[in-house]
């Protein structure tokens, strides 16, 4: 984590976030906190006086998440409003709109699997889509439209042997 202080020298914090900065002159100093793919924070009314050890109260750095949007439809042009997005694994969905548009936000950063699938009414009535998806903080996956099928018969069968 890149630590800077208004007007002085700036460092790098070790393991656990810790640092030390030495030769402060006595003043009133905000200290600016940073790290790739994490939102900066910046304590301010940090007092420094002569001969003494200011220690700062601990500052959560909180990570830069991202979003997926994309539009989907059913095939025979039943309502979309029926799909739910969501990520496998994760909590929380978003109902797709009229449009059939959709957009999950606040998500980690790193690989996911999308789920289109069809709920309420029509839920198994149209085949589930996943599709792996990979979030970069501070942007949004934007997906190419696409439409789900509508569920074909299936037949299983258990052969026992003699």
């Amino acid at each position: 984590m890149l630590v800077e202080v208004d007007g002085g020298p700036s460092t790098v914090s070790g393991e656990g976030g810790r640092f030390v900065l030495h030769g402060l002159g006595a003043g009133t100093v905000g200290v600016r906190l940073s790290k790739p793919d994490h939102a900066p924070t910046t304590v301010t009314g940090v007092v420094i006086a002569d001969g003494q050890t200011t220690t700062i109260a601990p500052a959560p750095l909180l990570r830069l998440r991202g979003g997926v949007r994309g539009r989907v439809f059913l095939d025979d042009g039943d309502d979309p409003t029926a799909v739910q997005a969501s990520l496998s694994g994760q909590t929380g969905s978003a109902r797709v709109g009229a449009d059939g548009t959709f957009a999950l936000d606040g998500i980690l950063p790193g690989p996911h699997v999308l789920v289109l699938e069809t709920t309420g009414a029509l839920s198994g009535a149209y085949d589930t889509l996943t599709q792996p998806i990979t979030v970069v903080a501070g942007q949004r996956v934007e997906l190419t439209a696409t439409t789900l099928a509508r569920a074909r018969g299936r037949i299983t069968v258990t052969v026992r042997l003699e």
